[in-house]
């Protein structure tokens, strides 16, 4: 899933992700600054969830950094299900699971 400025033809930013045994992977999501709290993050999330559930997987699955925005995820409904501590001291690995069900 991209982000584009359709101006000007540039990607800016999107989604990377994978299905496989019917679990969605989401591997990379960005969304520039400027694009930020308004709806573009949701809009990749939400094509990227449907095209996995149309692929039949039941479950997404990513990990993200303390120092980033989970909270952006569990506004999505996704779970925590496991975190470890990395540097710089405070931040963590976060992995986090959604019912796509």
């Amino acid at each position: 899933m991209l982000i584009v400025d359709e101006a000007v033809h540039e990607v800016l930013g999107g989604l990377v992700g994978r299905t496989s045994l019917g679990v969605f992977f989401v591997d990379y999501v960005y969304v520039p600054a400027p694009l930020r709290r308004k709806g573009c993050g949701t809009k990749i999330m939400d094509a990227a969830e449907a095209e996995a559930a149309r692929r039949h997987c039941a479950t997404a699955a990513l990990f993200t950094m303390a120092i980033h925005t989970p909270v952006f995820y569990e506004n999505r409904g996704y779970e925590v299900f496991g975190r470890v501590d990395c540097q710089p001291a405070g931040n963590a690995r976060i992995f986090m699971k959604k019912d796509l069900r």
